[in-house]
């Protein structure tokens, strides 16, 4: 993951000067443009890509949505975008002045809190939304490093940051760091996810962490039904049950006592490669693969769409999101994908 994503931001630094040219600053709001398509959301399934929106790029990295229903995307070399289903705003470098840096055009993880703020997390550092933008470097804050992965915010409003180096606490402006020198916590951490009792979960190669504030619990392969150790994303769903990907070996299901194992050997999952899981208010459960569509667990049947059998256009999924209208958001790499 290190090396891909290496390979991404040199060519992002390549390509900045080229792709501001783009971008044309309009206020604080960035540039703004209508939806030609489907402005009655009436049909099934819509794909918004480099044809039929402002998208400019095919590979759609994450997909979020706030408490106003408008949808965030962060995509390679081509910004941000916010989508309120009439009109697409795109916040790029140089809408943002410059404050955004490089994360303007790669946001990998948008993470929207109990206040509304958003939370933008990629190759430098982390950029923060509540009106006005506030970016967040090793040079201006407590970062050990700026290639940060994931931020979330628990219910004391405290942000957890994930890092290939660790796990980052910020809160009223003080920095702590964990890793694998001061805590149990292994060092390489991919994904976070807050439970109903404000436990941190963390997912990482090394086992699934839970942390309580005060004592780390460390699940892997010796001490759980876990098959392996490398964790790669973890949600949380309305029930307090962890659903845990193991990016090649299917998912796992943990109410805190008992471990259930969903692959292709037992299940009608898409696929095991697994690479992003988001729950709904229905109790549903949406996992997206790298090759095989996407599926939705309802607690009993999967239901499985790829490119042969629905709309989607790409069988790798990046992120998916639930609005509230119970509609599907799929980030792909080609375009973002709508089920209605």
């Amino acid at each position: 993951m290190t090396n891909i994503k290496l390979l991404r931001y040199f060519a992002l630094v390549a390509f900045t000067a080229l792709t501001a040219i783009f971008f044309t600053a309009c206020g604080d709001n960035g540039t703004t443009e209508p939806n030609d398509i489907d402005p009655n959301g009436d049909a099934q399934w819509i794909t918004y890509n480099t044809s039929n929106s402002t998208i400019n790029v095919d590979t759609v990295y994450t997909v979020s949505i706030d408490k106003n229903g408008n949808k965030w995307i962060g995509t390679p070399w081509d910004g941000i975008k916010q989508f309120n289903d009439k009109t697409w705003t795109t916040y790029s470098y140089e809408t943002l002045g410059g404050i955004g840096g490089y994360i303007s055009f790669f946001a990998e993880h948008i993470f929207v809190d109990a206040q509304n703020t958003l939370w933008f997390s990629g190759a430098i550092g982390i950029l923060k939304y509540n009106g006005t933008w506030e970016r967040y470097t090793k040079d201006n804050s407590g970062l050990m490093e700026n290639d940060t992965r994931c931020c979330v915010v628990d219910a004391q409003g405290c942000k957890w940051i994930a890092t290939k180096n660790g796990l980052i606490k910020f809160n009223d402006g003080n920095w702590t760091m964990y890793d694998s020198l001061n805590s149990d916590l292994p060092s390489n951490v991919y994904n976070i996810a807050v439970d109903n009792q404000d436990n941190k979960w963390i997912a990482a190669n090394g086992g699934l962490c839970k942390f309580d504030g005060s004592t780390w619990t460390v699940y892997n392969a010796n001490n759980s039904d876990l098959s392996t150790n490398f964790i790669y994303y973890v949600a949380v769903d309305n029930q307090n049950n962890k659903w845990i990907s193991t990016y090649s070996q299917g998912i796992y299901k943990f109410d805190g006592t008992t471990w259930t194992k969903y692959d292709v050997s037992n299940s009608s999952i898409a696929g095991d490669d697994v690479e992003i899981i988001t729950t709904d208010n229905q109790g549903n459960v949406w996992i997206g693969t790298r090759e095989h569509g996407a599926s939705k667990f309802n607690g009993s049947s999967w239901t499985t769409y790829n490119t042969e059998n629905s709309g989607l256009q790409s069988n790798k999924i990046n992120g998916i999101a639930v609005d509230g209208k119970g509609y599907v958001w799929f980030a792909t790499n080609k375009g973002l994908s709508r089920l209605r």
